[in-house]
């Protein structure tokens, strides 16, 4: 269930237009959920635009920096222990080579993994460098669990490797 962070109190053409639409039940409260998406209203009279989500900000980002032939295991990026709270949560990779790595959610003594998946990238054609992101909502219950993401597979020589974990309340 969202948490509200808003009720129409007022009934009346707001929850009519609601309900026509199928947005919204008869008699049931309109509740505003805490994410927010930009939305304009086409060939209307009233247009509503919602702010975008703010820039990710330098103490977001997380990244051990661009490693040159990793071995296996190699850390790239670990945001450290952090706070309890609902993350959003995103991931960006690039390599010049074909390799494996592996995103984890870690435990608060951060000695085993709550949840990973291991991702595997082919650079592009013609040998072009490849990059991938992926975005997460995670909710960290305990404090001290961290993200962070490992080689799985060791790169050949002079290949470069580089991760970053952009993580936020």
């Amino acid at each position: 269930m969202p948490r509200p962070i808003g009720v129409v109190q007022k009934p009346g053409l707001f929850e009519d237009l609601l309900v026509r639409l199928g947005v919204n039940r008869p008699g049931q409260p309109f509740m505003l959920d805490g994410d927010i998406v930009p939305v304009v209203l086409v060939e209307s009279g009233v247009a509503f635009v919602a702010a975008p989500t703010p820039a990710y900000g330098v103490t977001d980002i997380f990244t051990i920096g661009t490693q040159v032939t990793p071995a296996i295991g190699t850390n790239l990026a670990d945001t450290g222990p952090l706070p309890v709270g609902d993350y959003t949560v995103k991931v960006i990779f690039y390599s010049n080579s074909f390799g494996s790595i592996q995103f984890q959610w870690r435990d608060a003594p951060n000695t085993a993994s709550l949840w990973q998946m291991e991702l595997q990238n082919s650079h592009g054609v013609g040998g072009s460098p490849a990059q991938f992101v992926m975005d997460f909502r995670i909710r960290v219950e305990n404090a001290n669990e961290r993200f962070r993401v490992l080689t799985l597979s060791a790169s050949a020589a002079g290949q470069r490797y580089q991760a970053s974990i952009l993580a936020r309340i």
